[in-house]
């Protein structure tokens, strides 16, 4: 046997015929050659060694052997391998094999410890979002997320909106409105304290807001707001009733088609009228909204959406007139119907020319019917003389009179000329299909 010491320090023999191989060190892994003979220093180390780490009559050598074409290694004074098994031999190294550092160790926990990091920075991230970058980066771009606040009750409240601690006073009645700026969809508190003490308890509603939205919180659902589709009916025209209603005008009959013409106008409202909004929250991103809401929207963008209007009364647009309605008193209408250019003859030779596009008012309520045409800038001529003046129609009726009964009729015009070489003040009057009453009242020299 050959014993010999590598530079770390470490004691290994081997069998004769493996003088001049290469081998490697499983300590310090230097390869080194094995001499023909035993290191004297080694022989020494290894009889100390022998000494202190085995007991009397010990088989187990004190040093590590070879078997075979393996070397086994071995600390000095270290308990070696008693069986030469595959399982046994683990940290031997063939000679035949060439040499390989070893394999670089990981440290234990360490994705674990880049899991936690990540998630921290993430978190980071996201709260620097939503509370500083976000809202700053909304505010320079002019995109405030709007919210407005409608108070129907008899009483006031302070509505206080979110972790920002922004509030505000909303009288009985009113509507005000919070900007703020968030930089993703977020959840939001508004509270209502009422202002008046024993009122009613405080009010706190979840709110979702997202950026550049508009909501709007209709306090308790006591404000009426109503949906209305505009687009629905803005082309449509009242035609045949209205030429029917022209005819009995120009020749001062019965105008028993005021009354087709106000149910054709109605049907319109009805149509364009969808019905009241009854959410707390609403989205307002989905409607036009007019001005009850102080919101202010893209009408460009957003002509195919309905009207959402909180007003007391709004004017409905249809192709030839209008329909102004009070959302109170549906039964009460304020219409106008545009009307072709005609004349109207009247006894007993007098004759009155009405432009197109003039408007017809009808008023409806629940008890009458009234037709009105008023012509500014008109001229009365006579055999007397000649009056500038306005014209004026009017027709009533009640309603529920059967049709071709209750209609009164009368045109009058009130005018100034001279008469006589006198000015004078002159009102006629023609009441349906009889001859005029005229008045003259002198107006007093200048």
């Amino acid at each position: 046997m050959i014993l010999c010491r590598c530079e770390c320090g470490q004691l290994f023999s081997v069998e004769d015929d493996l003088a001049g191989s290469e081998a490697e060190c499983m300590a310090c892994h230097r390869v080194l050659t094995i001499p023909s003979q035993s290191d004297p220093d080694a022989d020494n180390a290894a009889a100390e060694a022998g000494a202190e780490a085995e007991p009397p009559g010990s088989d187990v050598p004190p040093i590590l052997e070879t078997g075979g074409s393996r070397l086994r290694l071995r600390k000095a004074g270290g308990v070696g391998l008693e069986n030469d098994t595959a399982e046994e031999q683990e940290g031997t190294t063939d000679l035949n094999e060439p040499f390989r550092p070893p394999a670089p160790k990981t440290k234990k926990g360490g994705l674990g410890r880049k899991l936690i990091r990540a998630v921290v920075a993430l978190v980071i991230l996201v709260l620097g979002y939503e509370f500083g970058f976000g809202p700053i980066a909304m505010s320079l771009l002019d995109k405030p997320t709007l919210v407005a606040v409608r108070n129907g009750e008899s009483g006031g409240y302070e509505a206080v909106l979110g972790w920002r601690r922004i509030s505000q006073e909303v009288p009985a009645g009113a509507t005000v409105l919070f900007r703020v700026y968030v930089g993703w969809p977020e959840s939001q508190t508004l509270t209502l304290r009422p202002l008046t003490a024993g009122a009613g308890p405080e009010q706190k509603l979840k709110l979702q807001l997202r950026p550049s939205h508009s909501i709007l919180v209709n306090v308790n659902r006591k404000s009426a707001l109503w949906e209305i589709d505009e687009n629905a009916v803005k082309n449509r025209n009242v035609d045949a009733e209205l030429r029917k209603l022209v005819q009995q005008i120009a020749a001062n009959d019965m105008p028993t088609a005021g009354g087709t013409a106000a149910n054709a106008v109605r049907n319109l409202v009805r149509e364009a009228i969808k019905g009241q909004v009854t959410e707390e929250c609403i989205d307002l991103d989905a409607y036009r909204v007019d001005e009850f809401a102080g919101v202010t929207s893209d009408a460009a963008q957003k002509q195919d959406k309905l009207l959402l209007t909180g007003l007391p009364m709004r004017r409905i647009v249809f192709g030839n007139g209008s329909a102004s309605v009070t959302f109170s008193q549906m039964e009460n209408l304020e219409e106008a119907l545009e009307l072709p250019a005609f004349t109207v003859s009247l006894l007993p030779a007098v004759t009155v020319n009405v432009p197109a596009r003039q408007p017809l008012r009808i008023l409806r309520t629940a008890h009458s019917l009234r037709l009105q045409i008023h012509l500014p800038n008109q001229v009365l001529k006579v055999r007397r003389g000649q009056f500038p003046g306005s014209w004026d129609y009017l027709a009533t009726c009640k309603t529920g009179t059967a049709p071709g009964n209750g209609w009164r009729w009368q045109w009058t015009f009130n005018g100034a000329g001279e008469l006589g070489g006198e000015k004078v003040q002159v009102t006629s009057v023609w009441d349906m299909k009889q001859m005029p009453t005229v008045r003259t009242d002198k107006l007093p020299k200048q």
